[in-house]
């Protein structure tokens, strides 16, 4: 996925799969910026914010959390109308 964000920086859907890989690896800190920065890009991306629900979750954060997954329920739910 580097390489992805590498060739392009824009690219939402990179910085949220590598935010994934870095999870699975236990790297949280690099998974919580990485699905940070896929939101920043790309605001409607409601797997992001599920992911960062996640992450914040792992880290205790359960207001933050909430709030992620709250927001990808409602882009979710936008997109099934």
């Amino acid at each position: 996925m580097s390489k992805a964000i590498e060739l392009d920086p824009q690219d939402a859907i990179s910085y949220n799969q590598r935010g994934i890989a870095s999870f699975a690896a236990g790297n949280v800190p690099a998974a919580l910026k990485d699905f940070t920065k896929a939101i920043e890009l790309q605001p409607q991306l409601a797997e992001a914010y599920n992911n960062r629900g996640i992450v914040q979750r792992k880290l205790g954060d359960y207001r933050q959390a909430g709030k992620d997954f709250e927001r990808a329920t409602q882009l979710g739910m936008a997109l099934a109308n």
